[in-house]
């Protein structure tokens, strides 16, 4: 089993090596950047090294016939490679970062978390800033393929409610899943392109454009400045990334079904919940944040409060305002907006609308059996009746966030974290948001100052929270490991 995983592990190494090699070629000609040049050459000459390794030295007959077990753990290894040797760049460079930091930053990329260890980023190389935005560009593209091929063979939190969604072999979209994956990759290549170039055409620079058109798309939300978006000064650049966010927080396969004109894909369920609850709380912190007096324009404060909105409940983490100045009220609807994330099966992350629809749609069942207990009431959802598999794979996922928030919360607070930088942290890294509340870590700090204790319990709730939770702790079950 295991020989057959590091062959296909061996590709995934080989593609890193590769776009690790593609930014070392863009550092030396076009940046002019040699000590990055160097690190990155090196990079990726070990990447491709153990990758081709890999591909030759281990093969196996049941490679395109894996089990569930090995699925796990080939979904578990190859985020785990990914991310070690996407490291090597901020190791082997001149930036004086420790591997615990190294490893932070790489893991908050590749998951799109977005929060980040560097501060003053606008003095780093170019060829740093551009590494991170195209891992998150790349680990953006890398969510959507697991959510629409992984997730819902393995049944992980509810997600096989999707299965003949995302394989779309009840409508007959595409013939096969490749396919289908092949044109969401197109059209995520599509919206980065469109985004990059309007970004570009409103008064970025070239490489600013590029950087965030690769962090906007993917909800990843690193920016090449501290002070995020608001460094632009443009309300243009604004309003595209709003749009660019929003669409980021689709799911992808909705716009391959309207492209194949599928237009009964607008009115899917969890979609339309989404833009209602995006369009009620921008509403409210517009309210709220105008009779309290924080923003002067009223226009100026409805681009505020719904890029606030967009950029946490997408979990991109981009920012325009210090909105840990408008007040209790304020960050409490921004804390719960972040656990709750967007739309399965797109970039972002958080729970999911679709869960807390399937629990709702359950409470609902439960209380019409409750007043009238001689009824049958089956809950459902798109028209399927959910499950008791589908319940209780949603009630696991959402009792292993609580219990996983839990402890890296305390562990935060063991590390004498104040409570809200402790509370705030283990919800921005475990459902990949990126900044959290407070003068620390909010939308203005860093994650420099915290203890490395913390930053390992952050990359684990980064890791754990991007891969559903089930997928890696399934792997300390004592009964995964039997034969």
């Amino acid at each position: 089993m295991l020989l057959g995983l590091l062959h296909i592990i061996g590709y995934l190494l080989t593609l890193i090596g590769g776009m690790t090699l593609s930014v070392a070629a863009v550092s030396y000609f076009f940046f002019e950047e040699m000590t990055q040049w160097v690190a990155f050459f090196l990079s990726a000459a070990l990447s491709l090294f153990l990758g081709g390794g890999f591909i030759l030295g281990f093969k196996s007959s049941t490679l395109y016939n894996l089990r569930t077990r090995e699925i796990f753990l080939l979904t578990f290894l190859a985020w785990l490679f990914t991310s070690v040797f996407a490291s090597l760049p901020f190791v082997f460079s001149n930036l004086n970062l420790s591997f615990t930091d190294a490893f932070f930053e790489t893991v908050s990329a590749i998951t799109t978390t977005g929060a980040t260890v560097l501060t003053n980023v606008d003095t780093y190389p170019k060829t740093i800033l551009l590494w991170r935005a195209l891992l998150q560009w790349f680990g953006g593209i890398g969510i959507v393929i697991m959510a629409m091929t992984v997730f819902p063979t393995l049944k992980v939190g509810g997600m096989q409610l999707f299965q003949s969604e995302f394989s779309d072999r009840s409508e007959k979209i595409l013939p096969q899943v490749s396919q289908l994956a092949r044109a969401i990759l197109q059209t995520y290549i599509f919206f980065t392109f469109l985004c990059v170039v309007i970004l570009w055409w409103v008064g970025l620079s070239p490489f600013d454009a590029i950087c965030h058109g690769f962090t906007t798309i993917s909800t990843g939300g690193l920016s090449n400045y501290d002070n995020s978006i608001t460094h632009f000064g443009l309300p243009a650049a604004e309003w595209t990334i709003i749009v660019f966010m929003f669409l980021g927080s689709i799911p992808l396969i909705t716009f391959v079904k309207l492209l194949h004109q599928k237009y009964e894909a607008l009115f899917n369920s969890q979609v339309i919940t989404y833009i209602i609850s995006v369009t009620i709380v921008s509403l409210i912190l517009w309210i709220w944040i105008m009779v309290n007096g924080h923003t002067p324009a009223l226009s100026q404060g409805l681009r505020d409060a719904l890029f606030t909105t967009l950029s946490i409940i997408t979990t991109t983490g981009f920012s325009t305002a210090d909105y840990g100045l408008w007040g209790s009220f304020a960050a409490q609807i921004i804390l719960l907006i972040s656990i709750v994330g967007a739309c399965t099966g797109s970039t972002s992350g958080g729970i999911k609308i679709f869960r807390f629809e399937i629990l709702f749609r359950i409470a609902s069942a439960q209380i019409k059996t409750l007043r009238s207990p001689h009824g049958i009431f089956h809950p459902t959802y798109q028209g399927k009746i959910i499950d008791n598999k589908v319940t209780s794979s949603v009630i696991t996922f959402l009792v292993l966030w609580i219990l996983t928030i839990s402890v890296i919360i305390l562990i935060g607070a063991a590390a004498d974290l104040d409570s809200l930088t402790a509370i705030s942290g283990a919800v921005a890294t475990i459902s990949n948001v990126g900044p959290g509340i407070g003068p620390v870590i909010g939308p203005t700090g860093s994650y420099a100052t915290l203890p490395s204790i913390v930053k390992w319990a952050y990359v684990a709730g980064m890791l754990l929270g991007r891969l559903e939770f089930v997928t890696i702790l399934a792997l300390a079950s004592r009964a995964f490991w039997r034969t």
